[in-house]
């Protein structure tokens, strides 16, 4: 991994139009194309048979991703409505550098894929409706939360109870209640010692140690997505971070490809020149897993989505903010915010790199329990498009 010495960090200006205005209820509803927890499914438009979810970007669509010459993340409009790359557009509106790449030691910024930009980049993902699903226009991180970005959270005495995010904090702009809720407080360790044993995976559970990919000191992994935290902790992160957990439309949505409503991120087909997935990513024999098989994030880019964004499917799967449940239909910029009777569970989005194929589509979704500790997840975070100047 290289890091590139840039002052705060660079964040580009985004022009863009949200096509979607309103929202609904935040509540739960029919969705058939969910299974019911510990099955996965399809989540919020798509069952795990492949294609569905998500919403896709309507005739009045509007920005294609788009990278400008420092590496930020920028929102380029197209003509057409959809997808196109963009130079980083006519920016009227700024949004504000993610912490973890922005101050202390992360002024000199990491590098992250292929493209080697900053491991802080986000997209833009034009809003639309397919299948009677709606979400607004939102800007999603490029890349999975890296241990480097994690690694400036924990140093900033962040995730723990003493630390906690304020009420309604991470609360999507357009869905009320879906914030940060003091009832998760005790989830938190206690102190930031506490905190970095627990990184480490196996000290709770007592498997899966050699796979947490968080090191106490910086060394070889900081370019590898954060795996064994909680959703707490991933909420926590994404907060501070100057963003929140994208809902499970969102992320079906960005998978998906909008009303391309393709099977796979990057379209049809899957081989490891795609994803890290049936821990084939260091080239050992399927199932054979290892540390080795997580892969830094970017490191398949032919698996890019419709808009560039990296590892959507394979690497780790992705927490949102939907608890377990049915979307209801029609829905617009929507999230499960009732906690199910039957425990703390929560939908994730994509396979990771243990699965096999068939967890690899693109309206995959599983269930989690918090507040545990698994190899196989980890976050990245959605941001909220700047308002014209």
């Amino acid at each position: 991994m290289r890091r590139k010495r840039r002052g705060r960090g660079t964040w580009v200006e985004v022009s863009v139009a949200v096509v979607l205005a309103g929202g609904c209820a935040a509540a739960c509803g029919a969705d058939p194309g969910h299974d019911p927890p510990g099955k996965g499914g399809g989540g919020a438009g798509g069952a795990d048979t492949g294609g569905g979810g998500g919403a896709g970007a309507d005739a009045t669509g509007g920005g294609g991703a788009g990278v400008d010459a420092t590496g930020g993340g920028g929102a380029g409009v197209d003509a057409t409505g959809g997808g196109g790359a963009g130079t980083g557009g006519a920016g009227v509106g700024t949004l504000a550098a993610p912490r973890s790449c922005g101050s202390g030691e992360l002024a000199m910024e990491a590098l992250c894929g292929d493209e080697r930009i900053s491991c802080c980049d986000s997209r833009f993902v034009p809003g639309g409706t397919v299948r009677q699903r709606t979400v607004s226009s939102f800007l999603l991180d490029t890349y999975e939360v890296t241990v480097g970005r994690f690694r400036a959270f924990v140093e900033a005495g962040q995730g723990t109870r003493a630390s906690a995010p304020e009420v309604d904090a991470g609360q999507h702009p357009k869905i009320p209640g879906s914030g940060w809720s003091a009832d998760w407080n005790g989830w938190f360790k206690e102190d930031t010692a506490a905190l970095k044993a627990a990184l480490r995976c196996g000290s709770e559970s007592g498997v899966e140690s050699a796979q947490a990919t968080w090191t106490d000191a910086v060394g070889p992994n900081e370019d590898l997505p954060m795996n064994c935290i909680t959703w707490p902790e991933a909420f926590a992160f994404c907060v501070w971070d100057g963003g929140r957990l994208p809902t499970t439309a969102e992320l079906i949505y960005a998978a998906v490809g909008g009303d391309e409503e393709r099977e796979y991120p990057w379209g049809q087909g899957l081989d490891p020149s795609y994803a890290s997935y049936d821990c084939l990513g260091d080239g050992s024999p399927a199932r054979e897993c290892a540390l080795s098989d997580i892969l830094p994030v970017g490191s398949k880019p032919a698996g890019a989505g419709r808009w560039g964004h990296q590892d959507l499917s394979g690497g780790l799967a992705e927490f949102t903010r939907d608890w377990s449940g049915e979307l209801p239909v029609p829905c617009v910029d929507c999230a499960i915010l009732e906690r199910p009777s039957t425990g703390a569970y929560l939908i994730t989005h994509g396979g990771n790199y243990q699965q096999s194929e068939v967890f690899q589509r693109a309206a995959w979704t599983g269930v989690y329990r918090s507040p545990g500790r698994e190899s196989g997840f980890g976050v990245r975070c959605a941001r909220t498009p700047p308002p014209a100047e």
